[in-house]
């Protein structure tokens, strides 16, 4: 399931909330190479659309700062059988 959020709470007191996100992740579990023999490859993509969202905008206690999510990502990891 993709992640979703409805929004932080922000504002004086926490009276409001920021808007709703939704991102979406794309991963190929298993690329396995017979060449190699028992070599893996994983892939995955986080943020696949690169939609970027606010996820606290600097208001309320303690803050002072906005911040914001990860833009899109890959990632490879490779691992080797013996």
């Amino acid at each position: 399931m993709p992640p979703y959020g409805s929004g932080l709470r922000n504002g004086f007191a926490y009276t409001s909330h920021l808007p709703a996100y939704f991102q979406v992740n794309a991963a190929r579990r298993t690329a396995s190479t017979p060449l190699f023999g028992g070599t893996k490859a994983p892939f995955p993509v986080i943020n696949l659309f690169d939609r970027p969202y606010q996820l606290r905008d600097g208001t309320g206690i303690g803050v002072g700062a906005p911040q914001y999510t990860q833009r899109r990502n890959y990632y490879l990891a490779l691992s080797q059988r013996f």
